[in-house]
């Protein structure tokens, strides 16, 4: 369990009371920050200042833009990102461009990898979820590693739903111009 000033001070945020845990397996190191906010990210890399490059990341916050910091990415250099959410909702959001997984975040993390994972999206009519990638399942003996979905294996960047989510962020910046 890596420590953060959240443990001990009140956040206005919740989401910053999260534990972060950092599983390491010979070499290789997996980090899961629940979901933590930048603020938090800010502490958890003040505090832990070896923190090391991670193979394995779950992405913090759904893959909120409040969270998953270019402060935090550029310590950790994620080789693989998982991100657990319901992509394209709108219950927080009626920007595209804001729903699970922010795109802003999924920018910040290809400037490290394109091994994006992703659980569920929302349907088009937002009344149901369907599997993107499904349940993720990460195995390595520490050198060497599988990742599989149980709907598929499929990159986020290279799925459908990401491309049409693309050109729903375009539409919908060209209408708000």
């Amino acid at each position: 369990v890596l420590d953060h000033e959240f443990y001990y001070n009140t956040s206005s945020n919740e989401n910053n009371n999260s534990v972060v845990t950092l599983f390491t397996q010979g070499e290789s190191h997996y980090l899961f920050t629940g979901d933590l906010e930048a603020g938090g990210e800010k502490s958890l890399v003040e505090n832990n200042p070896n923190l090391p490059k991670c193979r394995l990341y779950k992405a913090a916050h759904h893959g909120s833009n409040s969270a998953n910091s270019k402060r935090l990415l550029d310590v950790i250099e994620p080789e693989i990102v998982c991100v657990t959410c319901c992509a394209g909702s709108f219950e927080y959001t009626k920007t595209w461009s804001n729903t699970f997984p922010a795109q802003e975040v999924v920018n910040r993390i290809l400037t490290y990898t394109d091994k994006i994972y992703v659980t569920t999206y929302s349907t088009e009519d937002q009344k149901d979820y369907k599997s993107l990638n499904g349940t993720i399942t990460f195995i390595s003996d520490g050198v060497n590693y599988e990742i599989h979905g149980s709907e598929n294996d499929t990159k986020l960047t290279d799925t459908v739903w990401y491309k049409k989510r693309l050109e729903n962020i375009e539409k919908q910046e060209k209408e708000e111009a």
